[in-house]
């Protein structure tokens, strides 16, 4: 299967890193954008396993499926036909090179809207990436994740979204806010001696090779568990010597245990493909000149109260149906009114693939480029 992708070599990064915590890598050569996808886990199958669904499912979002039905017509022309069962652009935040216009033609495909149980038209630059036709300039890989069923890759992208806009509303404040902005999301710092057992080892190697461990909870409207990691270096290597450096991974779930697990994994996934130079943007400083946001900084990575880990707390069934049924839910209570998925499966690899699309929700183009109104909201 692996050469139908194609994917030429799954490779073991581990050792590039003296913690030596699981990492893999996935290659990709052929790929329209990304040719490297990391995997993250807590034993080297997991790792290995998580880099090639990684590849698998970015290949699988270069091109619609040969099945699909697709129609080519402006978002006024569609509604004229459709009515609602069209998805308004509006409602969505698009960067700002984008080309969209309601009287513009573009192309359409058939997906299906979790929350208003209908089958909805949305553009197809919105489910491929990188796209074809202006709307969304660029790679987006948000909401786009594979599964062994397609519930449960619904249920990962849908997680997926929830998370980073989660992430947006605070990297946001970090950014923009003041100490007497009110209305800042809040991050509840995690006592590291709670965490799950799991995770106990790979805290004693990262405490012992002088690096700092940080967890803590990000609160959210969806109420679904959401975790952020940082690892700060002291001395990480750089093309002007030894400088300090933070790694972040972030992870969410109905379960926190899981949310949790995913957030560390992904800061030490992190730093090692930064070892590796698959991301070449690393070089980038991360030097921080506002008061605020150097207070946020040391209130995460260096707290004053602590709390719990609560594991008891987990909302997850057991049951994938069911938990992907509880997040749309929550969704909807929190005011979301859709939740539309588009299928991606190549039939050759059979690999379920979606995309999870939710209006309203901030996401990378939101970041730096376009804040939209949910991280606008935090400073009125």
């Amino acid at each position: 299967m692996l050469r139908r992708v194609p994917i030429t070599r799954v490779v073991d990064v581990t050792p590039l890193d003296y913690l030596g915590l699981p990492s893999w890598v996935a290659v990709t050569p052929l790929a329209k954008d990304l040719t490297t996808h990391a995997g993250k886990g807590l034993t080297h199958r997991a790792a290995r396993l998580s880099a090639v669904m990684e590849a698998i499912e970015r290949c699988c979002a270069e091109d619609l499926p040969a099945s699909t039905e697709v129609r080519r017509a402006s978002f006024e022309e569609l509604r004229e036909s459709a009515g609602d069962a069209v998805l308004n652009l509006e409602d969505c935040d698009l960067p700002f090179r984008s080309v969209y216009r309601p009287d513009r033609a573009c192309s359409w495909m058939m997906a299906f809207d979790l929350i208003q149980r209908q089958h909805v038209w949305v553009p197809v630059d919105l489910v491929i990436t990188p796209g074809s036709d202006g709307i969304y300039p660029g790679p987006h890989t948000n909401g786009l994740a594979s599964g062994n069923t397609y519930t449960e890759a619904a249920l990962h992208a849908l997680c997926e979204v929830i998370e980073r806009d989660t992430v947006a509303q605070y990297e946001f404040c970090d950014e923009v806010a003041e100490s007497d902005d009110h209305d800042v999301p809040q991050c509840q710092m995690i006592d590291l001696d709670t965490i799950p057992g799991e995770l106990q080892e790979w805290r004693d190697r990262i405490t012992r090779a002088g690096l700092r461990l940080a967890i803590g909870e990000l609160i959210n409207s969806t109420a679904v568990s959401t975790f952020a990691a940082g690892i700060l270096d002291p001395a990480f290597p750089s093309l002007h010597g030894a400088a300090e450096r933070r790694f972040a991974g972030w992870g969410t779930d109905l379960d926190p245990r899981r949310a949790v697990l995913r957030a560390v994994t992904e800061a030490v996934q992190s730093r090692v493909v930064t070892m590796q130079g698959a991301r070449d943007t690393f070089e980038g400083g991360q030097s921080i000149d506002r008061t605020w946001t150097l207070q946020r900084l040391a209130d995460f990575y260096y707290p004053r109260d602590l709390h719990p880990f609560d594991a008891a707390r987990s909302s997850s069934s057991g049951d994938l149906l069911r938990d992907l049924e509880e997040v749309c839910e929550r969704l909807a209570g929190a005011g979301f009114t859709r939740c539309i998925v588009a299928d991606l499966t190549r039939s050759d690899l059979q690999v379920p693939v979606v995309r999870i699309i939710v209006p309203g929700m901030s996401g990378p183009a939101t970041c730096g480029e376009r804040p939209s109104w949910r991280q606008l909201r935090h400073l009125l």
